[in-house]
């Protein structure tokens, strides 16, 4: 069994700090983790996130547009995007 939270709701009830830095390895689900995030995206603490993109998976999920979505999300959101490899995403905002 593995408890699901979100971001939001770890941060709104106490049981974590809001964070400056976010490492996001999760298999092809990594939309979903930041759709978790909520407001918490757009919190200036927030200064880093390290994403590792699983094309593949996605791709097989059916969802191959999900790299073009999290960069505007993340822009969105006042954070910087760059590509440092063909598999890793780097936001960070200012």
């Amino acid at each position: 069994m593995v408890d699901i939270r979100t971001a939001d709701s770890l941060i709104q009830q106490g049981d974590a700090l809001p964070p400056c830095a976010v490492k996001i390895d999760v298999e092809g689900f990594e939309f979903e983790v930041l759709q978790g995030f909520g407001a918490q995206l757009a919190d200036a603490r927030l200064r880093l996130l390290g994403i590792e993109m699983h094309f593949g998976i996605v791709k097989e999920r059916g969802m191959p547009e999900v790299p073009r979505q999290i960069e505007q999300l993340l822009r969105s959101h006042g954070f910087s995007v760059a590509w440092p490899d063909s598999s890793h995403i780097l936001a960070t905002r200012n």
